[in-house]
């Protein structure tokens, strides 16, 4: 986009204010975190669930931001460079900002949406009309009422064809995206379960999503009970439709699908023509795509000249992944994907988990941009200097013209292969390296030559799952609760430093740790979230007070080797937190010890308090109601009587991960979420509603073919009573693999099949019994993740999910992802 401010007011129908400026405005930032062209933007200070945008005016104003979209503006005096537009609705105004911009452009709009599959039919299309037209196209999963806006706003003037992308997850919400998106070409990829839960069922879901076609002139989709011809004259008589199914007689008919191996060739009849497309993918799901993207390019008239550039289509990598590189180092792999959008989002995921390493991005071409090369190369070194990387690697001959644009210590290639021959491990020693390429450059053999060697088996964490899962808890408490969250014993095995990076860009107000050394861990990876020590040892009183971790006291001598911490550290600014036990009976003070604490505080008032607590013994249980309404009862008489005492009320809290729905009058002032944020509840309806975060993945490493009457593993303990295909996976009890999953207890799934575990786990490896699936060496096994489920794994051996969490061991390596 390109306005001035008071172009924008005029847009919204008001005035600007503040500080007279005629800069032009070419980007709108909602995100105080990621600002890359401080002069040339606009901040909309956005309302959100527990935060208002409003909050992060000054810490823009700060970065350079000098224009503002609020909703009440009291920041004159500290902002007097400012210029601002202030508005009834922030978002309201984003997204009208976004229609008046979509208006300006007369040329075909492609809006998608359905329950799965909308980001691949987009990316498959841009990939293949990119050869035709210059296209935008909404970057990753940017479909949300904010991000549609933001999508539409980045349509310039010489671009051709816009493609982009429409999700709801409410009723209600599709008609703003419609009067924003205005496409002259809608697609519905299918109607699932997803989003189901604020619907009544998928008819009411498949009404809502059709609204986005109410003025289009074309509609495609695959014929159902949900779109048909009768569906859309009803209600878009003037409509042409391109709908598709196995069915003889339809406008597109699916003849035949041949599948090999490695590919699908589909076989489509069109107007009384006969299409082949070939495709690289054998799934059902890329079959379904494929067919939706051709019938796309049947509205666009370029389905004749489309179909050989099918077989060249590339899977679609929605995620970054963080990896463990050598030599100290960690990898951001984002190795297939390479336009400027995307290059923000990258470096922004970067510097968040940089710490105090110094950053280097090995960047390619960028083949796919708007702009003239001089003017792209220009923007990507401005971008690299403003998010202070320290070195780039750039790949490709085209970056080469314009190496004068960048730094000094900056290297150039023409390929990939002579980069990874002229450079060595050692060359990347504790630095934060960003691996950015377009697919031809084959980057990925830059990750594999440069992350750290381990065996295959991984934990993948999704950073993606993790947030909605705190957005999720955040959406039950009552206004003003704060929250605390548990990233002790590595994060559950996640990883703490990573995940709490990730709270800490969430704004989580509290973590809580078990040992200081775990605390002091988190400071020296870069955490400056507010800390809470929930066992502290006398020998780590004076680290924990010099790297601002605040300790528990839950007994008068934690008390006194707190106070002889401080005296001798000459440190008082650090608060305590008071463990109250109300039924717990594990650490805490109780009620008949309350006098002697009382009277301890009353002498030492240079001991502050921060919080007041209390540990729910069964808070998800509803057999154990009465006891939890006592103990929530006892710890308000019990604190009042310490508030009372000190003179000043610090926080409360009481509420786990159980106790956050069902016992809201236990919120207080703060909340502890712990096993509910990796994506576990105790409560049916409430898993339902969460993501897992970690998934345990491993590979087949042999396959054998045994008689009926031989035995695998250890002791013998399986006997085959039928020829049996058994596959070794390189996974064990010193990994974390409970032993007691031992012989057909446990199972695994790979692609669709659930395969038992057989014989003994090893200690390092461990056989399945893959006789009823299609296994090849080198295929992915899934141990826990979305199915089997961690429940189920918890079950099966008996135990709870905090211990398999817990007990993966740190040999298998973690893999951090993000959309």
């Amino acid at each position: 986009m390109n306005y001035t401010l008071a172009e924008i007011a005029q847009i919204l129908g008001t005035t600007a204010k503040g500080a007279h400026s005629s800069t032009s405005i070419n980007d709108v930032i909602f995100d105080s975190r990621r600002i890359s062209s401080p002069a040339s933007s606009i901040f909309f200070a956005l309302p959100g669930e527990k935060r208002n945008g409003e909050e992060f005016i000054m810490d823009c104003y700060r970065k350079g931001i000098r224009f503002f979209v609020c909703e009440s503006w009291t920041f004159t005096n500290e902002c007097p460079e400012a210029s601002y537009i202030e508005v009834k609705n922030a978002i309201s105004a984003l997204q009208l900002l976004a229609t008046f911009h979509r208006k300006q452009f007369d040329i075909p709009v492609i809006g998608i949406t359905g329950s799965n599959g909308k980001t691949i039919v987009k990316e498959w299309l841009a990939q293949l009309t990119s050869s035709f037209f210059k296209t935008i196209r909404s970057p990753k999963s940017y479909n949300s009422q904010i991000g549609v806006p933001l999508s539409l706003l980045n349509i310039r003037k010489d671009h051709e064809l816009a493609i982009i992308e429409a999700g709801i997850s409410k009723p209600g919400e599709m008609s703003h995206l419609q009067k924003m998106i205005a496409p002259s070409i809608g697609v519905l990829t299918n109607i699932g379960e997803s989003h189901l839960e604020f619907f009544l069922g998928k008819e009411e879901l498949s009404n809502e999503k059709i609204q986005l076609f109410s003025n289009c002139e074309v509609i495609v989709g695959k014929k159902s009970e949900y779109l048909s011809e009768e569906i859309i004259h009803r209600f878009n008589p003037t409509a042409k439709s391109i709908l598709w199914s196995t069915e003889k007689g339809s406008a597109v008919f699916l003849k035949k699908i041949q599948r090999t191996s490695s590919s699908s060739l589909i076989e489509i009849e069109y107007s009384n023509l006969n299409f082949q497309i070939e495709i690289p993918f054998t799934d059902d799901a890329s079959v379904e795509n494929a067919v939706h993207v051709f019938c796309i390019c049947i509205a666009l008239d370029i389905h004749e000249r489309v179909g050989r550039l099918f077989k060249n289509l590339q899977p679609v990598n929605m995620r970054m992944q963080i990896v463990t590189g050598m030599n100290d180092s960690f990898l951001v792999d984002d190795s297939y994907s390479s336009d400027f959008f995307s290059l923000k989002i990258a470096l922004d995921f970067l510097n968040r988990h940089r710490a105090h390493r110094k950053t280097t991005v090995v960047l390619s071409d960028i083949l796919q941009s708007p702009y003239s090369q001089e003017e792209l190369y220009k923007k990507v070194a401005s971008l690299l200097r403003e998010k202070s990387i320290d070195r780039l690697i750039a790949i490709g001959d085209q970056i080469k013209e314009y190496k004068n644009l960048f730094p000094q210590n900056s290297t150039f290639y023409s390929n990939t292969k002579d980069f990874l021959s002229n450079t060595k491990p050692n060359d990347h020693s504790g630095e934060a390296i960003l691996v950015k390429g377009a697919r031809e450059f084959g980057f990925e053999k830059i990750v594999i030559a440069l992350q750290e060697q381990s065996h295959e088996t991984v934990m993948e964490i999704d950073l993606g799952a993790l947030a909605h899962n705190l957005r999720y808890f955040r959406s039950k408490l009552q206004p003003q609760v704060k929250t605390m969250v548990m990233v002790k014993a590595a994060g559950y095995g996640t990883g703490a430093i990573e995940i709490s990076k990730v709270l800490e860009y969430h704004r989580v107000d509290y973590l809580a740790v078990a040992y200081s050394d775990e605390g002091v861990s988190l400071r020296n990876g870069g955490i400056t979230t507010p800390i809470m020590v929930m066992n502290p040892d006398q020998s780590g009183l004076d680290a924990m007070l010099h790297y601002r971790l605040e300790p528990e006291v839950y007994s008068i001598r934690s008390l006194q080797n707190l106070l002889e911490a401080m005296n001798k550290t000459k440190n008082y600014s650090v608060p305590a937190h008071i463990k109250l036990d109300t039924g717990m009976h594990r650490l805490g003070f109780e009620s008949h010890e309350l006098p002697a604490l009382i009277e301890f505080l009353s002498n030492h008032s240079e001991i502050q308090i921060g919080s007041i607590f209390t540990h729910l013994v069964a808070s998800e249980d509803p057999s154990n109601d009465t006891f939890t309404a006592h103990q929530i009862s006892l710890f308000k008489e019990m604190s009042q009587q310490i508030i009372h005492a000190i003179g000043y009320r610090p926080m409360l809290h009481a509420s786990n991960t159980g106790g956050i729905e069902r016992h809201p009058d236990a919120q207080f002032d703060m909340i502890r979420l712990g096993i509910g944020l990796y994506g576990v509840s105790p409560s049916f309806s409430e898993q339902q509603m969460l993501r897992p975060v970690s998934s345990l993945k491993t590979r087949i490493s042999q396959i054998k073919h045994i008689p009926v009457g031989d035995s695998v593993g250890y002791n013998r303990k399986f006997i085959a009573k039928r020829p049996t295909t058994v596959a070794t996976i390189p996974i064990g009890y010193a990994d974390g693999l409970k032993r007691s999953l031992s012989n057909g207890v446990g199972r695994v799934k790979i692609g669709s099949h659930y395969c038992p575990i057989i014989g003994n786990v090893c200690m390092d490896m461990t056989m399945i019994d893959v006789t009823e699936a299609p296994a090849e060496v080198g295929d992915t096994v899934v141990i826990f993740g979305d199915s089997p489920s961690i429940n189920e794994i918890a079950s099966n051996a008996e135990t709870i999910p905090y211990e398999i969490l817990t007990s993966i061991s740190q040999r298998v390596k973690r893999v951090y992802i993000e959309e």
